[in-house]
């Protein structure tokens, strides 16, 4: 693992040395496989060590079993989330919230080393989006517009696959530009937000996530069916 002074010149390198000492105490948590602190109402926005994480990341694995992971939410996908959640936010609180989410989504338009992103989501998801069908369509040309980006890759779990070994829940895997460095595992529940780090853990998740990939619809043919479903919403 890098030494603070190495940490300090990465973050610098991406443009965030604020996060160097939230990094580095989460790290450490990370470490003990102790929970870090909750997510701010369910949130990950807001919970400024994993914005900054995401930020300094190389690339994220994600199975979006749920509802589509918020680097690949539209502003109305979020916001009807955050309106049908458990948690009542304000009309300012949602505002505030939505230039977060949407602040965090410019890891993928760097001009220079943009975040990789391979999202693997089924075809139920999609199929029942949040929001009325204009937000729907919108999301749907959303994924088509990200999937033709060369760092993104999002493939389809269509229907009729059977169960999958991501049968636990929805997770996040990063990668960073951190020599010898194996990465952490994000996994959100309704209460905290929960890392992993140690080595064996990160590989099990690691082998559902080539799982689930080898199981979904290539990037090709999840497109087609993207740009399908976007029709029947006409």
């Amino acid at each position: 693992m890098l030494n603070k002074l190495e940490v300090q010149a990465l973050f610098s390198l991406y443009k965030c040395p604020q996060l160097v000492d939230s990094f580095l105490e989460l790290v450490k948590l990370a470490k003990k496989r102790r929970p870090v602190s909750p997510v701010v109402n369910g949130d990950p926005t807001r919970y400024t060590s994993y914005a900054g994480l995401e930020e300094g990341a190389t690339g994220v694995e994600t199975a979006s079993l749920l509802v589509p992971h918020g680097l690949s939410q539209t502003a109305g996908t979020a916001e009807a989330i955050m309106r049908t959640g458990e948690e009542e936010y304000t009309e300012d609180e949602i505002q505030e919230r939505l230039e977060q989410r949407l602040e965090r989504q410019s890891v993928l338009h760097r001009k220079s080393n943009p975040l990789k992103l391979w999202m693997v989501i089924p075809q139920a998801v999609l199929e029942d989006l949040p929001g009325p069908p204009e937000v729907q369509r919108e999301q749907l040309q959303h994924f088509v517009e990200l999937a033709k980006l060369p760092h993104v890759d999002i493939q389809v779990l269509a229907k009729g696959t059977g169960v999958h070994r991501a049968s636990h829940g929805p997770f996040t895997i990063m990668t960073f530009p951190i020599p010898g460095d194996s990465g952490l595992v994000y996994v959100e529940t309704l209460i905290k937000g929960l890392f992993f780090e140690e080595a064996d853990e990160i590989m099990r998740y690691k082998r559902i996530m080539d799982h689930l990939r080898a199981r979904a619809k290539s990037q090709e043919q999840s497109t087609r069916l993207m740009k399908q479903l976007w029709k029947e919403l006409q």
